[in-house]
C-alpha cells in the first residue's frame, strides 16, 4: 500500500470485527510496513489503524500500468 491509495476500514470496538459494521471509505497517507500501521484520512481527521483494520479499494492513478496497450 501506497499514500494516495483508497482504503477502507473499519473501527475495532472490541477484540473482534462485528459483522453489521459497515466499511468506511479513506485516503492512505502514511502506511509503516515495518509496523503495520496507516494513517487515515476520513472526515476532515487522521486517524491511525492497524493493517488488519483497514484494505485496499483502488491504487492512486499514476500509480497503476496502462493495460490497454
Amino acid at each position: 500500500m501506497k499514500a494516495g491509495d483508497l482504503v477502507r476500514f473499519k473501527y475495532l470496538t472490541a477484540q473482534c470485527f462485528k459483522e453489521s459494521e459497515s466499511w468506511k471509505i479513506g485516503l492512505l497517507i502514511k502506511y509503516e510496513k515495518q509496523q503495520k500501521l496507516g494513517s487515515i484520512l476520513y472526515c476532515g481527521k487522521i486517524i491511525r489503524l492497524r493493517g488488519a483494520q483497514f484494505q485496499l479499494v483502488n491504487r492512486c492513478p499514476h500509480e497503476t500500468d496502462d493495460i490497454t496497450g
